[in-house]
Order: C-alpha cells, then structure tokens, then sequence
C-alpha cells in the first residue's frame, strides 16, 4: 500500500532520531498520546476561492488519551506475578516487577478512563477549531454535540464542547450520549473468525523471526531459570510492551518499562504492534470497509439538512472509538487509509488519541459549497477525486463519490 503512513522499519527509526527521541524510549502506537504540540501554531491552511466563507463544521473523532482497559491493566501484572511467583530475582527483575506493580497499581479505579492529558487534547482541539473558523462560532447558533456511551467518549465531549463554550458564551450547545451512538460510532472493519485465526499465526510467526524473549527471561531470576509453562514468553513480552506504551498517556516518562528492551528487542516489538492494529483497524477490502457506512451516511445527511435550511446547527460534533474512526477515513478514501494489503502502516500517526477528521463547510454568494478536509487539523486530500481547488472538494461531487463507496 502507499500512502501517508506506510513505513519501513528503517523510516522509523530515522523519523526517530529526527525528533531527538533514543529508539528504547518508544512505545506507543495505537497509544500515541495526540500529535499536535502546543509550541507549535495551526498548519496554515490553503487559501479558499475568492467569496467562499466556513458555515459549518461536520466533526468525528476519537476519544483522548486514557488509562489501559481492564484486561490491558492486569495481564502484564497477572503474567508477572506468575512468573516471580516462588523464584529468586534478579536485582533487574526486582525492578521490573516492582515498575510493573506500581503501574498496575494506578490504574486501580480508572481502568479505561481518560487521562489528564486527554481532557488537555480535547480542549485544545476545541479550542483550535474556534479559533481557526470564528465564521462558524461567532454568532452564535447551535452545536450538536453526540458520544459513544463510553464515559472517555462522554468526558472527550466534554472537554472540546467547553472550550468552544468559553470562547464564545452565545453557543447552544446540546449533548447526548447513548449505546445507540456507541454502535454508531464503533463499528470496525468486518473480520470472520477464521481471518482472524491466520493472521495471530502468522503475527506470532513474523514477529519469533526478529524477536527472542530469553534473554529478558534470562535476566529476570538470578539463576538460569525459564519461564513457567503457564507463561508464554511472547505474551509476556507483548504485554509488558504494551503497558510502556501507556506512559506517554499518563504524562509518565516514556522509558518507564522500554529501558528493560535493548533497542533491537523495541523495534521488533514496536513492528508486531504496528502490523497487528493495521491489521485490526484498517479494513482488507471496500466491502470490509461498509461497517463505517451507517456513521458516513450520518455525516452526509446532517450535512445536506444544515446545508438545505431544515436544521440550524453551526457543528456536529461525534466522539467514537479508533474501531470506528479507521474504517470511516477508509470508506471516505482519505489518503493513507486505502485498504491495507499487508504492509505495516504507523498507525500513532493515522489514528493518535484524539485524532479527528473536519469537514469544513464553505457556501459563496451563490450558494455554491465546497468541502475541505482535515485529518488531525490539517489538510488531506481524497484519492483519485479531483479537488475544485486546493485541498477543497464541491460537496455535491465529493458526496456522490462517497455513496458510490456504500456498496
């Protein structure tokens, strides 16, 4: 696949080195707190033709940063605790399983939750958006505001729709959450069971050509020991790759668990992790890609009653999950989201915490609309659609070319 996103191991490795970053300290990936830096402005946005002005904002996206789930909370610390259990350790593998209590411990109560940082995302996010298009806000109107009944999704609308509220006090802003906008907003790529079976061996397979868990089990106990049966060695690996990759959402240091893999062993596990959510997330197909249709469809018909005069809203704003983000950039053929064909995509890029599409609205005096589009709140183009100009689309072309993709 080509795209924004493919990579190499060896790209990976230079981008890291650009940004000043040591490979052990990376570990992120689906984890990747949001990308945007505070230091730095807005991207500068192409100019739109001459007459057009934003009248309306159609927004997804997915929750901020957040604690792991329940089952990504325990099982590095389940899986630890077996492996220590009766066995003497190392002064190496003291440490890791006392950094590996003391992270499960945090998460005591918050499991799932978001983060300090991710309500931080969410409010810069808001905060950007009405800066960016006071058109839009200024006078007012109303702001339509839904979630996925997930309380990171309810609380990521929270913090954005506050923002927006305190830089202009005259919005109407109406929020609701239900298990109805959930399944709306968290439909992900079509798998059947028997695809899902071939690709954990063949993920297993790839990842025992470039890693070996023993030398991290032959650290751990002060003598030569394996690990028990009941333990695989590569679970526990993944896991405890897993949990240091949740450091960068909790504003901890980003080698809190890294430092126990040498830079070969990250990298390796780094492009496990990279190959197993472009696998998950990203559909094979535009056929797997048809769960997304019902939350496309949402986006096109809200768009045309704002557009028509039949509703009043200035925004529609939808707070989901990455299960349905992916799948909808997809279906819509944003760049960088074609179908994956097998190669690993940098998926912290395509699919941060918090990443968001905008579709900025623009009428003229004419009534003509033209779309721009905004992946992580800069501009992306639709592949092989022809833009009307720069990184903007007439809405009626760009929307017949989206219902010719619901199949």
């Amino acid at each position: 696949m080509k795209g924004l996103f493919n990579r190499g191991l060896g790209l990976v490795m230079g981008l890291m080195l650009f940004l000043g970053y040591l490979p052990r300290t990376i570990a992120q990936e689906i984890y990747t707190p949001y990308i945007f830096k505070e230091s730095t402005p807005p991207s500068k946005l192409s100019p739109v033709p001459e007459d057009f002005s934003p009248v309306y904002i159609s927004h997804f996206g997915r929750h901020g940063s957040r604690y792991h789930l329940s089952k990504e909370a325990s099982e590095a610390y389940d899986l630890m605790k077996k492996a220590v259990s009766g066995r003497v350790l190392s002064r190496l593998g003291s440490d890791l399983y006392q950094d590996v209590t003391f992270l499960h411990s945090i998460h005591d109560g918050k499991a799932g939750t978001l983060s300090a940082l991710g309500g931080h995302e969410h409010r810069g996010i808001g905060r950007r958006m009405g800066e960016r298009f006071p058109q839009v806000f200024a006078s007012g109107g109303k702001v339509l505001a839904r979630s996925s009944s997930i309380g990171r999704c309810k609380t990521s609308m929270q913090n954005l729709t506050s923002s927006l509220a305190s830089l202009y006090p005259d919005l109407e802003i109406k929020k609701s959450s239900n298990i109805f906008l959930y399944r709306l907003f968290s439909r992900g790529a079509s798998r059947t069971g028997a695809q899902k079976k071939a690709f954990a061996a063949a993920r297993d397979s790839l990842l025992q050509q470039h890693f070996s868990p023993d030398r991290l089990v032959g650290a751990i106990y002060q003598s030569d020991e394996t690990l028990p049966d009941k333990v695989p060695a590569l679970s526990l690996s993944r896991s405890l790759y897993a949990y240091s990759a949740i450091a960068g959402c909790l504003e901890m240091d980003l080698d809190y668990l890294t430092k126990y893999f040498t830079p070969d062993e990250l990298e390796a596990l780094s492009a496990d992790s990279d190959f197993y959510y472009s696998k998950k997330l990203f559909p094979q197909t535009l056929k797997s890609a048809q769960p997304a249709a019902g939350l496309l469809k949402d986006i096109i018909s809200r768009a045309d009653a704002v557009l028509s005069g039949k509703d009043t809203q200035v925004a529609d704003l939808r707070f989901g999950h990455d299960s349905g983000f992916v799948p909808l950039c997809s279906l819509m053929g944003l760049e960088g989201f074609q179908p994956w064909e097998g190669e690993t995509i940098s998926v912290g890029e395509a699919v941060p915490m918090g990443a968001n599409i905008q579709l900025i609205f623009y009428k003229n005096s004419k009534n003509e609309v033209i779309t721009k589009i905004l992946h992580n709140e800069k501009e992306i183009l639709v592949t092989n659609l022809k833009c009307f100009s720069n990184f903007t689309y007439k809405w009626e072309v760009l929307k017949e070319f989206w219902l010719s993709r619901i199949l």
